[in-house]
């Protein structure tokens, strides 16, 4: 996969140039199609392995998030809807805006970036413990206002579990 950072291109070089960006607040240049969704159907699995690639992120640590999650519709990663998120309507595809979709494919997308910047914050920070602990601490922490019956406790210890049995 070809990545290219958006950062140091004009936002002319970046509309110019063919490839896949995420439209919103976390946003980066890539090479890549959705084609395949057509001949092959929007399901979770092709969704959760297009946009695993399409970030560069690890597609059974993506699965594992998802399966310990196991939200509802529009919260399967437990992504709670913000004002960003909210303002977020789809990605640039091979030059063209289109829409997620379906919500599956934004709260997967929100996941993966999730994941994504998580993975090089712990690359820069040095820390010692391993990446899901340290995505853990970030993703779902404990005692968040958000979890009133204390379900956090469990999440890295679900999603290691997951992870490792997508592994094999």
């Amino acid at each position: 996969m070809i990545i290219m950072d958006k950062k140091n291109m004009s936002r002319r070089d970046v509309l110019k140039t063919s490839g896949v960006y995420l439209a919103g607040a976390l946003s980066g240049l890539f090479y890549l199609g959705f084609e395949g969704c057509k001949k092959k159907g929007c399901d979770e699995d092709y969704i959760i392995g297009y946009t695993a690639e399409r970030v560069g992120v690890d597609v059974d640590l993506l699965k594992a998030i998802r399966k310990a999650e196991n939200g509802v519709n529009g919260l399967e990663f437990g992504i709670i809807p913000t004002l960003a998120y909210e303002s977020d309507n789809g990605i640039i595809e091979n030059g063209r805006f289109r829409t997620y979709k379906n919500i599956f494919e934004k709260q997967c997308s929100w996941c993966a970036w999730t994941i994504k910047k998580n993975l090089e914050r712990y690359e820069s920070s040095g820390e010692e413990e391993d990446f899901i602990s340290f995505l853990a601490e970030r993703y779902c922490p404990i005692g968040a206002e958000n979890d009133p019956r204390g379900l956090n406790k469990n999440w890295e210890k679900n999603v290691r579990y997951f992870y490792e049995k997508f592994k094999d």
